[in-house]
């Protein structure tokens, strides 16, 4: 951030300038970020914003494959638990991804896996169950093994769905019953924009 110098600090005022990448920190993808004539962040209506959540854990499998992807036969396991996924519902990995050993990583040249929902699972979500986002702790909803062709972003974006990257705390949501508010500003043309996720639920 930039402070912008002017007459207002006589009064006491403060103002900065900002400057920043759309797909930083915890962020949405609109679909315009892979469809040209896809809804922008302004064109998403707060009622796709505000939707059922359900967290599917993958840790135990992203523990031994850092490029772990969410399965079909993952979304039936959670449904046979925990009922069928809500109506409007956002999908989440809860993969216990930690981005500052890849950003180490990445600082030395190396590359580091990235867990993600797996090509089969976008299909799967479009076809078969009414799901307006998905969502993952990690930096990508594409696997890492998936780049640099970004499957996923191609086919669940250009459907008119969004998606969230890098989402926090994920271990303190239940598996179901939580309710995810996105704080995303509604900003014309945008393709995407950091936002404050919010889960709302029951103490259990």
């Amino acid at each position: 951030m930039d402070p912008i110098i002017g007459s207002g600090f006589a009064a006491g005022m403060n103002l900065n300038r900002i400057m920043l990448v759309e797909h930083t920190g915890t962020h949405i993808d609109a679909p315009r970020h892979f469809a040209r004539d896809g809804r922008s962040l302004g064109e998403i209506p707060v009622s796709d914003l505000v939707v059922p959540l359900a967290v599917i854990d993958l840790g135990a499998r992203t523990a031994k494959d850092d490029n772990a992807g969410l399965e079909p036969a993952d979304v039936l396991a959670w449904e046979r638990r925990y009922g069928r996924l809500p109506v409007g519902c956002c999908v989440a990995i809860n993969s216990g991804y930690d981005p500052l050993p890849r950003i180490r990583e990445m600082a030395s040249g190396g590359r580091r896996g990235s867990p993600g929902f797996t090509p089969e699972v976008s299909d799967f979500l479009i076809r078969e169950r009414e799901v307006k986002g998905i969502a993952v702790d990690a930096m990508s909803i594409d696997q890492g093994n998936n780049s640099p062709a970004y499957p996923v972003h191609q086919h669940w974006l250009r459907s008119g769905r969004w998606g969230i990257e890098g989402l926090t705390n994920l271990n303190a949501v239940p598996p179901s019953g939580a309710l995810l508010i996105v704080g995303a500003a509604p900003i014309k043309d945008a393709t995407g924009f950091p936002i404050r996720a919010i889960a709302l639920f029951e103490p259990g």
